[in-house]
């Protein structure tokens, strides 16, 4: 994903105040350490995509979401992903959590990067933490529109800095099937 603009006028950014406090808009939301964190509404700005495969006589889900979030001199980007091994049972109050079932299959997983020009800050996951849980509390499955609730731990692997992310949440994400 590339956020950038062209042209001479500074004063025309886009910022997170621009985001319209809307329900029915799409946008995730968390707190990481303690800032908070809102995805741009722009449909550059977050993206969701579902992969189904079909796995011992069952359809698997996987779904991946993620979000930027620009404060005018950097940019962070939480991305999430959970899934399991049985697509008619993805529905409200279905939890994920980071710790994978038998199979492997059943997951969820969160990561966190920051950015600053060209240089990374940090990109954490919580791949070595297992510490992460996804809920679904809407679908429509028909419409492609998910909507729900996560917290993680994510660790950075080059510093082990570890980054709590908590009250996140992602409303009317539309995700394509792939």
């Amino acid at each position: 994903m590339f956020l950038g603009s062209c042209g001479t006028d500074d004063d025309q950014s886009t910022t997170n105040d621009d985001v319209a406090d809307d329900d029915t808009d799409a946008k995730i939301t968390a707190v990481v350490e303690g800032q908070q964190f809102t995805s741009f509404d722009l449909d550059e700005a977050i993206e969701a995509q579902m992969v189904l495969i079909e796995l011992n006589g069952k359809q698997a889900y996987f779904l991946t979401i993620a979000g930027v979030d620009l404060d005018g001199t950097s940019v962070k980007a939480i991305g999430i992903s959970f899934g399991d091994g049985d697509f008619t049972q993805l529905a409200a109050g279905k939890e994920h959590s980071g710790i994978p079932n038998d199979m492997g299959i059943e997951y969820a997983l969160g990561t966190y990067q920051h950015e600053n020009g060209d240089e990374t800050l940090v990109n954490a996951t919580s791949e070595d933490s297992e510490n992460a849980s996804v809920t679904v509390t809407a679908i429509n499955k028909e419409d492609k529109v998910v909507s729900g609730v996560f917290t993680f731990t994510a660790i950075d692997p080059d510093t082990g800095d570890s980054f709590e992310v908590t009250e996140g949440k992602f409303t009317n994400i539309q995700y394509e099937v792939l």
